[in-house]
């Protein structure tokens, strides 16, 4: 398995994201009742209240019949004797943090003094309730004083609290420090909501305070020219795009021209919490201020204007509600909450946001056309009941069938819920023969409703199936996909509104995104039927300007400078786009267990290339596109119009990781498209790749240069392509291999195709072609195109193409000259792989060029690269300068080649030189030279395996300005030299650094090996070995065993040794020397048709030189490994733990090695090589106890055994 694993993000997918509901750093709980919106009581009633009953209760007859214009019922609060007047004044538990007039104390204006409101800023700034204390400090001030209280909490509010001892001369003084105290506590919130962009995402405590629904006319009057008077600030740089958008959104919802302003925490749907005292109605401008929480549950058909959150608006989970307008704008300080992992919106319960319909859009008001649904700036959670998103067929449906059978009942799935069975097959832009053209033909996935759930898994539906759904294999199913749930966001009247009247969901500039089980319903105005532009493209907009990037769920420019902190968009169904469904723009983000439908462009979309983060087990059905051309010829470059083909997942970038997802109905699967015609694609920084020094320590890095993270465990069916790779050339500067595995495409027209790029393993990909129809071509199992080159094939199942692998060796130059360099570069490899084919198992395959074989016939060489020259570091007069290029033989598994290998240049300008001297700085020899180390990154072409080696590069250039590390020889001890303790020009599994809270990358841990081979017959019959994924396997030693250079030293072992497949014995590397000087640690694995890789560090035990001439380096069986595989031997995984005795360890080894079915030669061998290594030295035990007997043949897993001495 290829090292690069995923890392960003997945152990903190499953937390609430900070500054929300819920959550320490964010807007407080609500302080009024959970479940009766007005109850003080915590009662969980849920009594009905009459039609018509909103607003707070009575306290004389304990209800409020009135009920505002629009609006229906919804609520649940009936007179139960607990309800008092708006408890939202007095009750401060759960309070916004702005000081409220309880008994006793003075509505606070301004002032600078203190309060206890400023400590809380080390959680959001928000939380300042106990500055009401001030009312006690009326008399004498003293209380007020209790500001210093409150530093103790936030640490930057505390600090300018300290200073409030002047305030506490009047307890209305002292009130008004609280204000002051809770503006500083922001300044803490902003610590732990800034968002990657800079922005501040905590709901900080206002400037301009509210005064609370108990406030006079004069002090809301007060309050709202405060407001309108409140400049809106940015902390992009001037002049950049995403200051223009900032300023755009911002200016759809100027404060000053506010209709209804939420004046202190309350409901909705109560008068009282409004300025003018009415709940807003059709046609309203509504602002929630900074430091305001406004509550929401209660369905209305009031058609809002806009909708301006600089507060919290908080949708009850136990309420349904609904809500309608034409622009939500969430500020950078503002909140919006339906629901939160810890409190998600009740199963029963539905909310529904409607984006109003209102015609054409007025470009005077929104000359960017960003209005028309959601552009939320700050946070968003949103957390619909838990609904599993698409799962499997246990049986094909076919024709006439009424429902669907699964493994078992998907969870969350309802009855009324609307679902999607994938077709099987498509046309999709091909020939019709009746009109002698290419036409589209529909797919046959088919949309239906459920009426019935039985327990047993079989799910009923409203019509019978107009198509079969069947497969090429009993185990390929169909997939079906629910696209219902609780919490909607959906474009009115979408069926009758035109694509430019269509609403969308951005979220802006804020990684403080928690998007869960929501559907998404017909919205995204974008049309990739057409040729789109960015707005400021345009010059002049007009209404139905197709402007990009306005999508159905699209995370815009959240960031990607924060990887422990990603946007999460988990369980959620994005039903009808004329463009994308969900965007992944300039952001860190996981996406997982998400299903589109009827997604034009494409269903998932990785935009410009710097994506970061994880996409797992989503599902992408239909997707139309404008044709059925390959990727790299139905674009439009010019103006970064990308998408268009209509494909499931659409990867402009390499760095998010895909595992476990699903395309059918679709042209291709899965797309990574890595061409940029007006500089759309935005670089990213290198630090963020698992092995940046591969990269030659350049600061930032692009797309083209850097492998495909994790492509793992992915599926297309009925489609033209499964897969498609293409770059803008095949040269990537490095030798860092992108491996790709367990891909199965099925019902395709072609499985894989890739060109313009290099450097892969394509391991275990299962491709079954859709049946042949006339009038219709078929393509190759797997397509290597032009300039592809250095590509190894391993494990595949190509079956029923027209050519099952096509080995083209076409090359085009940059002018356009074709087949200018040798054949013999492309270097294509082709391992234990079956292929039935119609025509040709092979196309233009040529013996003398190209290796087809058996795992039993690779030489199983040992990992090295040998450099052709010293390299050396001259002054040279440009920065372009060409100061030493990287070439030698790389030696791996497959055999010998040169490095590097296929089309590939390795040169090192003078001023990539020059920045990697200055990171590591340079040491002097005795001699007077001075020289820094290189390590030079190389990928073994069938384990996957990435190894570097550290080479001396010898400085003549001008060192001033770099740090100087000192004296240091480069010496020589058992035939490998050394730079101080670092070995040089040694293999070394290169090993990506991990934490263990957040999966991302710190750092890189280097461990020297000298990676001899130990033949598979020191440890086990090779026909007993049995096949397994590559593993890492890491243990670490301590033990006083004697050093050449410091015989008392006690030495760290490491050892980081990545079995892999078709690792076996050395027959041409060289043999090892062995001695008993030394401590040796080896890895063994019993599986894999695998021999055993082991560290050495100078030299090993000589019993082991004489075992190997006694056994032999070759295969004596000479029987094909796949056969030999199916007798497997599980071996337990060892550890280091408290030592046991020799005795005691020979005993295991004894154990070890009675192996059922082995050799008895075999079986000696490894004994004697295990009391070679043991003999003298602790023995190390197995994780559950000492070593035990083998296990038996049979069982499938093959592990490592890992010898210390």
């Amino acid at each position: 398995m290829n090292p690069l694993l995923l890392i960003f993000g997945l152990l903190g997918a499953g937390a609430a994201k900070s500054g929300l509901r819920g959550d320490s750093s964010g807007p407080p709980v609500r302080g009024i009742g959970r479940n009766d919106r007005n109850d003080i009581a915590p009662t969980d009633d849920d009594d009905t209240e009459p039609a018509g009953d909103f607003g707070a209760d009575d306290p004389a007859t304990g209800d409020d019949d009135s009920a505002p214009s629009g609006v229906s019922t919804g609520g649940t609060d009936t007179p139960d004797g607990t309800d008092t007047t708006t408890d939202t004044s007095t009750d401060t538990s759960g309070s916004t943090g702005k000081p409220t007039a309880d008994t006793g104390d003075t509505v606070p204006t301004s002032g600078s003094g203190d309060s206890t409101s400023g400590g809380t800023g080390s959680t959001d700034g928000t939380t300042g309730s106990t500055g009401d204390t001030g009312s006690t400090g009326g008399t004498t001030g003293s209380t007020g004083d209790a500001g210093s209280t409150g530093g103790t909490t936030g640490s930057t509010g505390g600090s300018t609290g300290s200073t409030g001892t002047t305030g506490g001369t009047t307890g209305s003084t002292g009130g008004t420090t609280g204000s002051t105290g809770g503006t500083t506590g922001s300044t803490g919130g902003t610590a732990t909501g800034t968002g990657s962009s800079g922005h501040t995402m905590g709901n900080t405590t206002p400037s301009v305070q509210p005064p609370g629904t108990g406030a006079s006319q004069a002090q809301i009057d007060n309050f709202l020219t405060q407001l309108a008077a409140q400049p809106e600030t940015h902390i992009h740089g001037t002049g950049s795009s995403m200051a223009g958008e900032h300023t755009a959104a911002l200016n759809l919802v100027p404060r000053g021209a506010s209709s209804h302003v939420a004046i202190g925490d309350g409901d909705w749907f109560d008068p009282a919490t409004w300025s003018g005292g009415q709940v807003p109605g059709d046609g309203a401008k509504v602002l929630i201020p900074e430091g305001v929480t406004v509550n929401y549950g209660g369905v209305s058909n009031a058609s809002l204007f806009t909708l301006r959150v600089d507060g919290v608006l908080d949708f009850e989970t136990n309420v349904d509600s609904k809500m309608v307008f034409d622009t939500v704008v969430v500020s950078p300080s503002g909140h919006l909450i339906i629901g939160t992992p810890t409190d998600p919106v009740d199963p029963n319960v539905d909310i529904d946001l409607i984006v109003a319909n209102n015609g054409p859009i007025d470009t005077n008001w929104d000359p960017m056309l960003l209005s028309r649904g959601i552009v939320a700036h700050g946070g968003t959670s949103i957390h619909g009941a838990v609904k599993d998103s698409h799962e499997k067929v246990a049986d094909d449906p076919l024709t006439g069938d009424t429902s669907v059978k699964f493994a078992g009942v998907p969870q969350g799935w309802e009855v009324g819920d609307t679902i999607v069975i994938a077709g099987t097959h498509y046309d999709g832009y091909s020939w019709d023969n009746s009109i002698g053209a290419v036409r589209f033909h529909p797919p046959e996935d088919e949309v239906r409703v459920i009426t019935g759930i039985d327990a047993d898994g079989r799910v009923h539906f409203n019509q019978p199936l107009a198509f079969d759904h069947d497969a090429p294999r009993t185990d390929l199913q169909t997939s079906v996909a629910n696209y219902t749930r609780n919490v909607s966001i959906e474009t009115e009247n979408a069926a009758s509104a035109e694509v430019y009247e269509r609403g969308h969901v951005m979220f802006m500039h804020s990684d403080n995104v928690d998007v869960r089980y929501a559907e998404f319903h017909e919205l995204g105005r974008t049309d990739k039927s057409q040729i789109s532009q960015s707005a400021d493209s345009f010059g002049q907009t007009s209404f139905d300007s197709n402007v990009q990037g306005r999508y159905a769920l699209h995370l815009h420019r959240t960031g990607t400078s924060d990887p422990n902190d990603p946007a999460i968009v988990t369980g959620n169904a994005v039903y009808g786009s004329p463009g994308w469904g969900y965007v992944h723009h300039d952001s860190n983000a996981i996406l997982d267990n998400n299903a589109s439908y009827d997604t034009f462009g494409a269903g998932f979309v990785a935009e410009t290339g710097n994506e970061i983060g994880a996409w797992n087990d989503n599902i992408a059905i239909f997707a139309q596109g404008v044709s059925w051309d390959i990727p790299k010829d139905g674009q439009h470059l010019s103006t970064f119009d990308t998408g268009k083909t209509g494909d499931g997942f659409w990867f402009q970038g390499r760095m998010v990781s895909s595992t476990d997802n699903i395309a059918a109905s679709v042209n291709t699967g899965f797309v990574y498209f890595h061409r940029d015609g007006n500089n759309g694609m935005i670089d990213f920084d290198a630090s963020l790749f698992p092995y940046s020094e591969a990269l030659l320590n350049n600061p930032t890095t692009t797309a083209d240069l850097t492998p495909i993270l994790t492509f793992d465990g992915n599926e297309t069916f009925a489609a033209k392509q499964g897969l498609h790779i293409v770059k803008s050339g095949p040269n990537q500067g490095h030798d860092v291999w992108s491996e790709l595995s367990d891909f199965t495409a099925w019902s395709v027209v072609s499985g894989a195709h890739l060109e313009y790029t290099s450097h892969y393993i394509l391991r275990d990909f299962d491709l079954v072609s859709r049946v042949h129809h006339p009038f219709t071509v078929y393509s190759n199992g797997i397509h290597l195109g032009t300039n592809a080159s250095d590509i190894t094939i391993i494990d595949a199942n190509v079956d029923g193409f027209k050519d099952g692998i096509d080995l083209n060796k076409t090359f085009v130059d940059g002018a356009g000259n074709t087949n200018t360099i040798p054949a013999d570069l492309h270097k294509f490899t082709v391992i234990d792989s079956t292929v039935i084919a119609t025509n040709n198992d092979y196309l233009n395959y040529d013996p003398a060029l190209d290796q087809v074989i058996s795992s039993s016939q690779l030489p199983n060489f040992a990992p090295d690269l040998q450099l052709d020259n010293q390299l050396v570091l001259n002054d040279a007069p440009t920065n372009t300068t060409v100061v030493f290029t990287l070439t030698g033989t790389k030696t791996d598994t497959l055999g010998q080649v040169k490095f590097p290998v296929g089309m590939e240049t390795f040169e090192v300008e003078y001023s990539v030189a020059m920045r990697m001297l200055a990171d590591k700085g340079y040491w002097t020899t005795s001699s007077g030279q001075n020289y820094t180390l290189l390590d030079i990154y190389f990928t073994d072409r069938v384990t996957g395996n990435l190894y570097f080696e550290t080479h001396p590069v010898y400085v003549n250039a001008n060192v001033g300005g770099i740090t100087h590390n000192g004296a240091q020889d480069i010496t020589t001890s058992g035939g490998t030299q050394f730079a101080g303790t670092t070995a040089l020009d040694v293999a070394t599994l290169a090993v990506p650094a991990t934490t263990a809270a957040t999966g991302t990358m710190s750092g890189m841990t280097h461990t020297q090996t000298h990676a001899a081979i130990v033949p598979e017959s020191w440890l086990a019959d090779p026909d007993t070995t049995t096949a397994v994924d590559t593993q890492t396997m890491t243990a670490t030693f301590s033990s006083t065993v004697p050093s050449t250079t410091d015989p008392a030293a006690t030495t760290d072992h490491t050892v980081h040794t990545d079995m892999a497949a078709d690792t076996g014995e050395a027959t041409q590397s060289p043999e090892p020397v062995v001695t008993e000087d030394d401590a040796v640690f080896a890895m063994m694995d019993a599986g894999d048709e695998a021999g055993s890789l082991f560290a050495e560090t100078e030299t090993t035990i000589a019993a082991a030189n004489d075992n190997e001439a006694e056994t032999g380096t070759e295969d004596e069986t000479g029987e094909d490994s796949e056969s030999a595989s199916e007798d497997g031997v599980e071996m337990p995984d060892l550890i280091a733990e408290t030592p046991t005795s020799s005795e005691a360890g020979e005993a295991a080894a004894d154990e070890a090695t009675e192996q059922p079915d082995g050799e008895d030669g075999d079986v000696e061998a490894a004994e004697d090589l295990w009391e070679a290594l043991t003999e003298g030295h602790d023995i190390i035990t197995c994780e559950s106890g000492p070593l035990a007997e083998m296990p038996e043949d049979d069982d499938e897993e093959a592990e490592s055994i890992l010898f210390a001495a």
